[in-house]
């Protein structure tokens, strides 16, 4: 039967000496436990106390460099942007410029509409401009995301951790601070492009 961490915790060969010592190994070896849990566990695989103390073992630990295998729900479609069949504006989002939620829409704004422009400063604003009226033509146009790997990276978890933090208190909310905390889940970065897909606004991805 699996032991529980806190028993584990509990049960720690370091954790000896006087309170204080003890309460700084409670901490250093929770993150150890958490660091083996996020950068090691997989599923079919177990977690031992490390027998030269200190830390914990994963036994089989995932291969360096792999990550996490947290199941999601499959990435939506978006709709194929044919460079030779499309013949309205496509609006460049340069993605080295992002280096944040904020920041996404400063880049998206000044995209369209030119130094200090416009294009929402939510998901809600972004959905009503990709609707039209914001600087945008009325025939067809669409958005091509330049080295958006890099955006990506900027609007990951930690990001998603920050900005769900500034919200108010909520079921709904603690549960996906959760999912984002344990690297699961949607990210801003997916946040964004699902409006583009929800509004069904080509965007690529370069």
């Amino acid at each position: 039967m699996a032991v529980p961490p806190a028993l584990l915790l509990a049960a720690h060969p370091a954790l000896l000496g006087t309170p204080g010592e003890r309460e700084a190994e409670v901490v250093a070896i929770s993150v150890c436990l958490f660091e083996a849990l996020m950068l090691a566990w997989q599923p079919g695989s177990t977690i031992r106390l490390d027998p030269r103390g200190g830390g914990f073992v994963v036994d089989p630990s995932r291969p360096e460099g792999s990550a996490p295998s947290f199941a999601s729900d499959p990435p939506p479609v978006r709709p194929h942007l044919d460079d030779s069949a499309f013949t309205g504006v496509v609006y460049t989002i340069e993605g080295l410029a992002v280096s944040g939620w904020e920041s996404f829409f400063t880049v998206i704004g000044e995209a369209v509409n030119g130094p200090g422009g416009y294009f929402g400063r939510s998901l809600d604003g972004l959905a009503d401009c990709l609707n039209g009226g914001f600087g945008t033509p009325e025939q067809q146009f669409a958005f091509e995301w330049m080295r958006s790997a890099a955006s990506r990276r900027q609007l990951g978890y930690a990001e998603a951790v920050r900005l769900l933090n500034r919200q108010p208190t909520s079921r709904e909310r603690r549960a996906r601070l959760l999912d984002a905390e344990w690297m699961r889940g949607p990210t801003p970065f997916d946040w964004i492009v699902s409006v583009f897909d929800s509004e069904k606004v080509p965007l690529r991805l370069s």
